[in-house]
């Protein structure tokens, strides 16, 4: 009987009429007996804040609606959709299992990004990050985020350089890849190895 269900959240300059990642993951976590649903949206570089409380509330929704059939939710996010698990964490408080946050472009203080907070109210069981300090387009963020965070731009970077302040460090764990770049998680039998690494205990 189905006990938990996975959602795969895309990141930035994703058309989900493409071939992207996480709609090949729900094919693949279902040859795994594992249930995934892909949560797509589609968002450019430069307008990404505008609407990323609206994806906020869509995921929120989607979560309630798992959890009201009892299923069990484990979030995994690639770049920007790791920035939205972490603004759900901020903003509501459904409980989640696992979030599994690849090439984050999210904030690395847990003080900060709703992991620590999640975990003392309970609301979250364990965090798993997957990170590359190879990776050019955090580089490129965290760039971003010295020139520009001043007026409430550029894009956060855990990916690249893991997480910080992190309580409950035995439900905690950081997978490092230094030979992958942004994408690559995903890209042909990466695709497996990183699902395979999400569904491991």
């Amino acid at each position: 009987m189905l006990d938990s269900t996975y959602v795969a959240i895309n990141g930035i300059n994703t058309l989900a009429s493409d071939d992207v990642w996480n709609n090949e993951a729900e094919i693949v976590m279902a040859g795994m007996g594992r249930n995934c649903h892909a949560f797509q949206y589609f968002s450019d570089t430069v307008f990404r804040r505008m609407f990323q409380t609206a994806r906020v509330n869509r995921l929120n929704a989607l979560c309630n609606r798992y959890i009201d059939f009892g299923l069990k939710i484990r979030l995994i996010g690639h770049s920007n959709g790791a920035d939205l698990i972490c603004r759900l964490l901020n903003t509501y408080s459904p409980i989640i299992d696992e979030v599994h946050l690849i090439a984050g472009a999210s904030e690395c203080d847990c003080n900060r990004n709703g992991i620590n907070r999640a975990f003392d109210e309970k609301r979250l069981r364990r965090a798993v990050f997957y990170c590359s300090k190879k990776d050019s387009a955090l580089k490129q963020a965290k760039l971003s985020k010295t020139l520009l965070g001043w007026a409430g731009f550029g894009y956060d970077y855990v990916g690249l350089v893991g997480p910080s302040n992190v309580r409950m460090s035995d439900n905690v764990r950081v997978v490092w890849r230094d030979d992958f770049n942004h994408g690559d998680w995903f890209v042909g039998s990466n695709l497996n190895w990183t699902l395979s690494t999400v569904c491991s205990p």
